[in-house]
């Protein structure tokens, strides 16, 4: 291994130890080991949680804010619907069908996909951090998609909620 000092503000150590933390987990022959100095446990990254580390950051609420005044109406109506499935009392997956049939999207299912489209520009606009996610691509977390359905982990919803 190699030693490396870097400076990082005062403000931000937490969030640069919970990054460093991912970073190390998403490496060959380090997922899930311990790791000195962070805590001596295993590393949680969205993968395994599939909700995203920074919901925990204290300024979460204030990032939530900013993203959902990035996202249009129609993208909002989609959340709101993600969030009451994710806290309802057996939480909820939605189908494309099931989003048109509660938002009454006039562009049916493409426009569902058009819609989290545009919340992806959105979440890059808000500058939301992305997670290797398993499969060799980054995702973002603040919804999850299996290719049939859509939904929204617990965590993510009540803070959306908090947020509004």
């Amino acid at each position: 291994m190699r030693e490396i000092t870097v400076l990082v503000p005062e403000a931000r150590v937490v969030e640069f130890y919970r990054r460093f933390g991912e970073f190390l987990a998403s490496g060959e022959g380090t997922a899930g080991e311990a790791t000195p100095g962070l805590g001596g446990g295993p590393i949680l990254t969205p993968v395994d949680r599939r909700a995203p580390a920074w919901i925990e950051d204290p300024g979460a609420v204030d990032r939530v804010a900013l993203l959902w005044s990035y996202l249009s109406e129609a993208a909002q109506g989609t959340f709101r619907v993600l969030i009451e499935g994710a806290l309802a009392e057996e939480p909820r997956r939605f189908t494309p069908s099931d989003i048109v049939e509660a938002t009454g999207n006039p562009n049916g299912v493409s426009g569902v996909a058009g819609v989290f489209g545009a919340a992806g520009r959105a979440i890059r606009k808000a500058q939301l951090p992305r997670y290797p996610d398993g499969q060799g691509e980054d995702w973002h977390f603040v919804w999850n998609w299996d290719g049939q359905e859509y939904w929204m982990m617990p965590e993510v919803a009540a803070l959306f909620r908090t947020a509004q």
